[in-house]
């Protein structure tokens, strides 16, 4: 027997005392501005809110040479579509996707399998365009959890704001991980 195996029989052989999860109790937002408060965090990750006018207009006035990889037909921009190998997916440099929702105390967007017809789109882009309805944003993490369920998809994520990371010489790039950039349409 492995010596891991036999650890884990170790362990097994305890007979713990099973303990309940502790209650998370329910926190109480002001409803009438969930959505400024959404706003106020998204800019502070470094998301940008814009128009939906606006973001036509700006991807109006990309190269047309650029590829774009739309997944919202309300924003049938794409000129890209989705290759079996993601590898072929390294040039994209807009993706527009739609949030299932939003969470207000910090500007983080969920994605899934639901509305991610790839994973790495949200990470192999240059920008990422995201549309949200307005009316499906929730005040907290808890309130996220518990709209996720546990075990209702086999992947998804938080996106808040564009790529950050500090550990390159201690010095704040964006983009390195991700998105370069994040622009929200508030629906």
């Amino acid at each position: 027997m492995s010596s891991r195996n036999q650890i884990l029989q170790a362990i097994r052989g305890l007979n713990q005392e099973k303990t309940l999860l502790p209650e998370v109790p329910s926190y109480q937002h002001d409803t009438n501005h969930i959505n400024l408060t959404f706003q106020k965090s998204a800019l502070a990750n470094g998301s940008r809110m814009v128009s939906e006018k606006d973001a036509k207009e700006w991807l109006r006035n990309l190269d047309s040479d650029l590829p774009i990889f739309s997944a919202e037909k309300e924003f049938d921009s794409g000129n890209t579509v989705l290759s079996d190998d993601p590898h072929n997916l390294e040039k994209l440099e807009v993706v527009i996707l739609k949030a299932q929702f939003a969470v207000a105390e910090n500007g983080a967007m969920w994605f899934d399998d639901e509305n991610l017809p790839e994973r790495i789109l949200p990470f192999i882009t240059q920008h990422l365009l995201v549309l949200l309805d307005q009316n499906e944003i929730v005040g907290d993490m808890h309130e996220a959890y518990e709209r996720i369920g546990l075990n209702s998809t086999s992947f998804g994520l938080f996106v808040a704001g564009p790529s950050k990371t500090a550990d390159i010489e201690q010095s704040l790039v964006i983009g390195a991980h991700g998105a370069m950039s994040v622009q929200i349409i508030l629906l």
